[in-house]
């Protein structure tokens, strides 16, 4: 069976709490086991990281997890996206990523 997980930012993290989600960012720093990522609209998000998770293969991540509540979530598992995702000489960066994430939520029923 196909599980679909939507994408989110920080900004609407928040009508999705206890479902699962995929968030794509910037992992900003590390305490413990909880890392602070810079989401795709700017804000930030707590992630309480899994046991497996390695966060220095990458600076950029998407990460799969259970939205906690509108900041926080729980990671399942994540994704080393590179070092160059927000470098402007490269075709993408985070807000770009962000203007995908808002039309797929705009338009569900096509993704």
């Amino acid at each position: 069976m196909d599980v679909h997980t939507i994408y989110a930012n920080s900004t609407n993290l928040k009508y999705f709490i206890g479902n699962t989600v995929r968030i794509v960012g910037k992992v900003l720093k590390i305490s413990d086991n909880i890392a602070m990522v810079e989401s795709t609209d700017g804000g930030q998000i707590s992630v309480t990281m899994n046991r497996e998770s390695d966060y220095s293969q990458a600076t950029f991540f998407e990460i799969i997890g259970k939205v906690q509540s509108e900041i926080a979530l729980t990671e399942y598992t994540s994704i080393p996206l590179g070092n160059d995702l927000a470098n402007p000489s490269t075709l993408a960066d985070l807000s770009v990523v962000d203007k995908v994430i808002e039309a797929m939520l705009k338009h569900k029923d096509i993704f």
